[in-house]
């Protein structure tokens, strides 16, 4: 458990969660809606910086993580306002 998530691990590579760490995950919700699995596995994660900073656990030339830092600047804050902005 982790912070209160309860997490089941299955051979993503380098992925590590850390307690007491931020995450930004992308997940798909599975059909029952108790449990989530990455939408694009380490490249669906990025650790969130004290400062806001999304620091991806893939590195190079990968689709979701150029997104992630051409649309918002690999910054939480930028992600944020952008959701709101939508969900008015």
């Amino acid at each position: 458990m982790i912070d209160g998530v309860i997490v089941t691990q299955q051979s993503l590579g380098n992925l590590f969660l850390v307690p007491g760490t931020k995450y930004l995950l992308f997940v798909h919700l599975e059909f029952s809606g108790k449990f989530v699995s990455l939408a694009a596995y380490t490249d669906g994660a990025f650790a969130v910086q004290p400062d806001g900073r999304l620091v991806g656990f893939s590195r190079g030339d990968r689709p979701l993580v150029e997104e992630v830092e051409r649309r918002y600047g690999n910054n939480i804050k930028n992600l944020r306002e952008e959701i709101r902005r939508r969900l008015r």
